[in-house]
């Protein structure tokens, strides 16, 4: 987190700071390179440096950006660092009470996936991953349009924050250009007769790194080539929360005729 900046940090005032020596600091900045692939700048007589300044997830930032609302249905807001997978944990720890959010957000995924058990590359601290769930009082068939509904929550937070040109392809999918922005899996369990808890997954590509993008196996783009403004990945986690809050108190009621 200190630096997250983008700045140089000396390894003596790290040192320093943290109560360690200068070589615990040197191996410590060597295990972040090697364990989360982050690209740390070392330059004598100046110090460390990440290579480009990073905007850390902070709860506090993502409940600012909630209505008061939303807050009410909010049970639960974790945010880690290394994750499995977000879905993986919003899974293992579902909501207990109709009409109460738990969300999960992570800074990076070492088995992200979308649908059909694609690979999500989900690098450290560039892009967003989120995970929210939900308990319907529904039947497991009920929820077939969720999706789509998720996917219009989605479309509409990157309009206010200044996209254009995406579209939402059926059922899961964000592109622009035919390239991928960003991608929705929803993993459904629960009684056939309900009721049934959604766990809404969701990736949006922030920036990603060159040698990250050649992993990917299909067009994709991130927000770094295709918005003209600077987006906080904290500002759309809470207005992706927001929005998905009222789409399920939504989608309860009135099923997908609203989106």
């Amino acid at each position: 987190r200190r630096l997250s900046d983008g700045r140089f940090h000396s390894g003596q005032d790290l040192a320093r700071d943290l109560g360690v020596t200068r070589t615990a600091i040197w191996k410590h900045v060597k295990g972040l390179e090697m364990g989360l692939g982050l690209v740390i700048s070392a330059v004598r007589g100046r110090g460390y440096r990440l290579a480009a300044p990073m905007e850390m997830l902070d709860e506090e930032r993502v409940r600012a950006e909630l209505g008061g609302a939303s807050r009410a249905f909010l049970d639960t807001l974790s945010v880690a660092q290394v994750v499995d997978s977000t879905n993986s944990c919003a899974s293992a720890d579902p909501p207990q009470q109709s009409r109460l959010a738990k969300v999960w957000l992570a800074e990076m995924q070492t088995e992200g996936r979308g649908r059909r058990g694609r690979q999500w590359v989900s690098t450290y601290g560039v892009n967003l991953y989120l995970s929210f769930a939900w308990r319907f009082d529904l039947a497991m068939n009920d929820l077939a349009g969720l999706s789509l509904a998720a996917g219009v929550v989605v479309a509409e937070v990157l309009q206010r924050l200044g996209m254009d040109g995406h579209a939402l392809k059926w059922p899961n999918d964000i592109l622009v250009d035919g390239r991928k922005l960003s991608g929705i899996l929803v993993e459904a369990s629960g009684e056939s007769g309900g009721p049934a808890t959604a766990v809404i997954g969701i990736g949006v590509n922030f920036r990603i790194p060159a040698d990250q993008g050649r992993r990917i196996d299909q067009p994709w783009t991130d927000l770094r080539q295709v918005c003209e403004r600077n987006v906080s990945r904290n500002r759309m986690a809470g207005m992706l929360i927001d929005g998905l809050i009222d789409a399920c108190l939504t989608y309860e009621n009135e099923r997908l005729s609203p989106f």
